[in-house]
């Protein structure tokens, strides 16, 4: 229900979501400009992160209108709330797990 909130408040700012979008690109710049050969190793999966996040800032920042609707119709149901959320909480421990590994 907090994240409800939070999407919610952030989907009432088409300004706070645009910069939010500019943010991503700076950082998923920033990861390319540090691993920026995709490979099939640790360094590549950085890499390939980074490309992720600046796509989905060029996407955030471009598309702002209409990303904030399909955002708004997602938030009324449950299911794809959970979904996302479990997706993350995955992806978010593998990263962790490969970074553990790799001190």
């Amino acid at each position: 229900e907090r994240m409800r909130k939070l999407f919610k408040e952030l989907f009432g700012s088409p300004s706070d979501f645009f910069f939010l979008g500019l943010f991503n690109i700076v950082f998923g710049l920033f990861m390319l400009m540090q691993n920026h050969l995709l490979s099939v190793s640790f360094e590549g999966l950085f890499a390939l992160l980074g490309w992720l996040i600046t796509l989905r800032g060029l996407l955030m920042a471009w598309f702002t209108d209409e990303l904030i609707e399909f955002g708004r119709k997602k938030l009324k149901q449950d299911a794809f709330m959970a979904f996302a959320g479990s997706v993350h909480l995955i992806l978010g421990g593998a990263l962790l797990y490969f970074v553990w590994t790799m001190l």
